[in-house]
């Protein structure tokens, strides 16, 4: 059995497979290299099993050893992505297909299931903290039943209804912004603040704040670069990247 996949994986990421009766292979660890997902050991087809049969393969990446016999994979974002490895490593993806022994290949198409939050800071000072709460960081891969249910502590962004928190401190500035009502998360689904947030201003009191979906490899908003003419940047409360200094915003 060849695996293959489209998805934009850097070499060496991980993902587990599973292939349906009769041949009932469970979370069988696969490394990326070049296109391809490799196991550690060979697969093969049934000898007796007929060119037409159809089998349902899944894939979800990244790769857990947290697996029980009744098909549950549990899955936990990080608590601090703070670092690129950190947030790739929180970034659940699964991918399901069909193939047949007369396929050269089984081809995953993997999509993001979890939802991503984009938030704009600006401030002077470095920024030291930026904290999130309100939703749950974990979730129960179901294999055997196509299940995909929230669970755990309340922190991290897994697809649920939750209403969310937002808190930033940079020196003696600090920021909390709330959601006025109860935010829909949807999978593979990014979710981008639409204004900037000025830790400058001081804002030590809570104060509403919304949020625009959109694709997931895509900005939630427009780039403006320079700005407006005669806008400045304290009035730039639209949607968008705006230059300031001699960096970006």
């Amino acid at each position: 059995l060849v695996f293959t996949t489209d998805t934009p994986f850097e070499d060496g990421m991980q993902a587990g497979i599973f292939i349906d009766r009769p041949m009932l292979y469970r979370n069988v660890k696969s490394s990326y290299s070049a296109g391809k997902l490799l196991t550690e050991n060979k697969l093969y087809w049934l000898k007796e099993m007929p060119q037409d049969t159809v089998l349902s393969f899944r894939a979800y990446s990244p790769y857990s050893t947290a697996f029980n016999v009744a098909g549950v994979v549990p899955f936990s974002v990080a608590i601090d992505q703070s670092t690129d490895e950190d947030f790739a490593a929180s970034d659940l993806m699964m991918a399901k297909t069909e193939a047949s022994p007369a396929d050269k290949s089984i081809n995953f198409n993997f999509e993001h299931k979890l939802s991503k939050l984009t938030i704009y800071l600006k401030s002077e000072e470095q920024i030291e903290e930026v904290t999130l709460s309100g939703v749950m960081p974990s979730v129960y891969l179901n294999f055997e039943r196509d299940l995909f249910r929230p669970s755990g502590d309340r922190l991290e962004l897994i697809p649920q209804s939750a209403s969310l928190q937002l808190s930033a401190k940079a020196g003696s500035h600090s920021c909390t912004v709330v959601s006025t009502a109860s935010v829909d998360l949807e999978g593979g689904m990014q979710y981008t603040h639409e204004r900037l947030i000025d830790l400058d201003a001081d804002r030590r009191s809570p104060y509403p704040f919304s949020l625009l979906p959109g694709d997931w490899e895509e900005p939630s908003f427009s780039y403006e670069e320079p700005l407006p003419e005669g806008l400045e940047l304290l009035s730039a409360t639209q949607p968008g990247i705006y230059s300031y200094g001699n960096g970006m915003v």
